[in-house]
């Protein structure tokens, strides 16, 4: 289910990656900081545009997660991009909610593979 296509996607995640400190190292996080996208919800935003394209990718809402013009994830919270991700979440055994955390990350990015 993922593919080249999807990886590209997720290496194009804007923003540094998070860093857990301690007294003598800093480990980097492997994924972006934790959002909830409902706090995004209004305008088009990256962010969730790259959410969007993981869950296409993985076959969930297919049918309202696109640009009706270019045809590409449109970066829109609405109705549909919530139900498909708590679809989602749901069903990796994750919380019902709208963040995307490390965990929803994880799954985003190994669910499709084989």
């Amino acid at each position: 289910m993922g593919d080249e296509a999807l990886l590209a996607a997720l290496a194009q995640v804007d923003g540094p990656a998070s860093t857990t400190t301690t007294a003598t190292t800093t480990t980097p996080s492997p994924w972006p900081a934790a959002v909830d996208l409902a706090a995004l919800g209004g305008g088009s935003h990256p962010y969730t545009a790259r959410v969007q394209g993981c869950l296409l990718a993985l076959g969930y809402g297919a049918s309202g997660l696109v640009s009706s013009k270019t045809g590409r994830p449109d970066g829109i919270f609405g109705q549909l991009t919530e139900e498909a991700l708590r679809s989602f979440k749901c069903k990796q055994g994750l919380a019902n909610d709208t963040v995307v955390d490390d965990a929803t990350w994880w799954c985003l990015i190994n669910s499709g593979l084989r």
